[in-house]
């Protein structure tokens, strides 16, 4: 009796246990990038280090980008629109801008920047 040729099944990938995260897509591929930078820089002298994180941050990722948005990179008129500042935008930014603050960075490292888990602006 011949048996029919069985293709292996797929199977997807497996699902990382826990909460999601603070970081997909780009943002994780972008904050990793930075951790061999950040390793590098003696302690106690790392403000240069987030000035720069945090410059290239905000290029990438404008405040009004929804966290869970890749940015628009093929389209410098939106990226523009979603970094704009108008008068009234000051309050909304400076929450933001806090709700950056205090969040890990890999394994322990600290600092002002990132994002907190899913949330829009």
């Amino acid at each position: 009796m011949n048996s029919p040729a069985h293709s292996p099944i797929e199977k997807d990938p497996p699902k990382r246990r826990g909460p999601k995260g603070y970081f997909q897509g780009s943002r994780r591929e972008f904050l990793e990038s930075q951790l061999s930078v950040y390793s590098a820089t003696r302690k106690g002298n790392r403000q240069n280090f987030w000035h720069n994180l945090y410059s290239a941050w905000w290029i990438r990722y404008p405040w009004r980008l929804d966290d869970d948005d890749e940015p628009p990179t093929g389209d410098p008129s939106s990226m523009a629109r979603l970094a704009a500042v108008a008068p009234g935008d000051a309050e909304q930014k400076g929450k933001v801008e806090k709700r950056l603050s205090g969040v890990r960075l890999g394994s322990g490292i600290r600092g002002s920047i990132l994002i907190g888990p899913n949330s829009s602006v």
